[in-house]
């Protein structure tokens, strides 16, 4: 994917955060909203220390 990817991640480790990734905000020391570059979605998937992650989408706007 293209462009800047904005997501919620769960890791196991407390206060961990992977190589590339931006906190915007914490949860608690295991879940955050994070931004990065959407090249790294797949890098990230396969990170041993990420429980999940979910990309936000886009709502269509309604008139």
């Amino acid at each position: 994917m293209d462009g800047e990817l904005k997501a919620i991640i769960r890791v196991s480790a407390p206060d961990y955060v992977p190589p590339g990734v931006t906190v915007r905000a914490r949860i608690d020391d295991t879940l955050f909203t994070a931004s990065f570059d959407g090249e790294l979605l797949e890098t990230l998937r396969q990170d041993g220390k990420i429980v999940s992650i979910e990309v936000s989408q886009r709502l269509r706007q309604i008139d």
